[in-house]
């Protein structure tokens, strides 16, 4: 309870593994949530849960998760606004990312390969001024197709 917050690190070979691990924290934390907004006390509560999750493409994928586990995911994911919970995806390899994850996205790019630009990011950035140097970006810079902004970030290590 000192310690807010937490970073697991894992190192195992097994997607699947990694997945259910990563599911039943997200349940956990989620089942608290829902229950504090069931007895109203969700806004007394100044706790906001983020959830980052490298290599997503792999974690969150429905050939990976049992059926009824990234059913289960999938559902608190749509949720998670309403819970003061936040996923953070991190992919090298967007369109590998499940369309049903995905679809209730806010989507950041950075610099993409010219592979990801042709299949998935060019749609993307149809109508963005940044287009043209999406391929080039730094790598402290995003673009955020929603707003067509071009972010910033301070480096970290």
């Amino acid at each position: 309870k000192e310690n807010k917050s937490c970073i697991f690190l894992i190192e195992a070979e097994d997607m699947e593994k990694i997945s259910a691990f990563m599911t039943f924290i997200i349940y956990t934390v989620y089942r608290k949530q829902y229950l504090r907004a069931k007895a109203g006390n969700l806004e007394s509560v100044n706790e906001n849960f983020w959830f980052l999750c490298e290599e997503a493409h792999n974690l969150l994928d429905s050939t990976v998760l049992a059926k009824k586990t990234f059913n289960r995911l999938r559902k608190m994911q749509s949720e998670f606004r309403n819970l003061k919970m936040h996923l953070i995806c991190v992919t090298l390899r967007l369109q590998s990312l499940s369309p049903k994850i995905r679809s209730t996205m806010s989507i950041l790019c950075s610099r993409v390969s010219l592979d990801d630009y042709q299949l998935k990011v060019r749609n993307l950035l149809r109508n963005s001024e940044f287009k043209d140097i999406i391929t080039e970006l730094p790598k402290v810079e995003f673009v955020f197709p929603e707003l067509d902004l071009k972010l910033t970030v301070e480096p970290f290590i």
